[in-house]
């Protein structure tokens, strides 16, 4: 094992933990600050692995997100014309870093990632994210990034449990 091994994997443990903590929060600017610290992670371990278009969404995501915290933290909405531009941002990468027909899972997880970001609810922010989670799960077994992989299924199962959590707890069924 290399050191860009050894290195991606000390990355992926600790995407690992600050997923499965993370999402657990209840508060939706806590969730916002572990999917910026995770995110920023994710950026790092999918160079080290090579895969670019992973990369770059996951970039695009760190910056919308910390929009959105900054929004939040004043307990205001992002703009329309700002969810619009992430949005177009993402399909604009997503076009551009199409290589393959299984890019469409990474471009389909941004833009599911972009309508997570301008929930206000955390209920209806975990539920758009399982979704967003699920594609990643694809994208990660066709493109063969297995660390990535694994943090993405353990994130998924961490998500349906706080999905879980968050309806014992709360009088609103809809969830």
């Amino acid at each position: 094992m290399g050191l860009t091994e050894i290195l991606n994997l000390a990355v992926v443990v600790s995407i690992g933990i600050v997923a499965v903590v993370s999402i657990q929060f209840k508060m939706l600017k806590h969730i916002f600050i572990g999917a910026i610290v995770m995110n920023t992670l994710t950026v790092v371990s999918y160079i080290l692995a090579g895969g670019i278009s992973g990369a770059g969404m996951c970039f695009l995501a760190v910056s919308q997100t910390s929009v959105a915290l900054l929004f939040a933290c004043r307990d205001k909405k992002m703009p329309n014309w700002l969810n619009i531009m992430f949005v177009g941002l993402y399909c604009g990468l997503a076009v551009i870093s199409y290589h393959q027909w299984f890019d469409l899972f990474s471009g389909t997880a941004a833009v599911l990632y972009a309508l997570a970001v301008l929930q206000t609810k955390s209920w209806a922010y975990r539920w758009i994210t399982l979704a967003n989670c699920l594609c990643w799960v694809a994208y990660d077994m066709l493109v063969g990034a297995h660390l990535i992989l694994v943090i993405h299924i353990f994130y998924t199962l961490s998500t349906a449990v706080s999905i879980i959590r968050e309806r014992r707890t709360t009088k609103n069924k809809i969830i």
